[in-house]
């Protein structure tokens, strides 16, 4: 895939949140971590299948009568159901950057938490002032609490995947332009998060 696509249209979810936001501290300093939008969308669907919330399959949440869920809310916007409508990030980072100044806020992929914590940790620090105490402490793992399992027990299949790619691919492009994150790794049709789960403490 590449950047040449028109960017999708996208929407900002919880509409006041930022200006409320603003209107409490203009000088707040901001860090967004942003999560690959179908390795987000597929999470927040387990979430909300292990809390009883969604009963549909995660194929037929994301298919266009699954969205309706969400077009179909007061002002377009829903908790739980917004599934893909969280993942077109480059609306809501335009109105964050229409609220506070760049200097102000830190963009972040999630893949970089993962793959290096202590440098990523460091920045966050810098960025916030803080001497770096966190990053140079020992190196904590990270633990899946259900590694690989879905709410009902299957992973993502490859054509799901592939599918959502396509869709997220122009937001992603206009997102990397936004932020200056080099989301290249995004596009690849085989990106796999740079997770490496360890046992829970106590397990074999």
């Amino acid at each position: 895939m590449s950047c040449g696509e028109k960017p999708r249209r996208s929407i900002f979810n919880w509409p006041d949140s930022l200006a409320r936001l603003r209107a409490y501290n203009p000088h707040a300093r901001l860090i967004v971590s942003l999560r690959h939008p179908v390795s987000r969308a597929y999470s927040h669907w387990r979430m909300e299948t292990r809390r009883s919330h969604e009963t549909l399959s995660f194929e037929e949440a994301v298919s266009a009568k699954g969205r309706r869920r969400v077009q179909d809310a007061p002002g377009g916007v829903h908790r739980i159901f917004s599934y893909i409508e969280r993942g077109f990030y480059a609306a809501q980072i335009r109105v964050l950057l229409s609220m506070f100044p760049r200097n102000q806020i830190l963009f972040l992929q999630v893949d970089d938490l993962w793959s290096e914590p202590a440098q990523t940790l460091a920045r966050i620090e810098r960025f916030l002032g803080v001497p770096e105490i966190v990053s140079r402490g020992p190196e904590r793992d990270y633990i899946e609490a259900v590694p690989g399992a879905s709410g009902d027990g299957r992973i993502l299949s490859a054509i799901m995947q592939n599918r959502l790619q396509k869709l997220f691919a122009p937001d992603i492009c206009e997102t990397a332009r936004l932020t200056g994150l080099d989301l290249g790794n995004w596009l690849a049709e085989d990106y796999e998060e740079d997770i490496r789960p360890s046992p829970a403490p106590g397990a074999d």
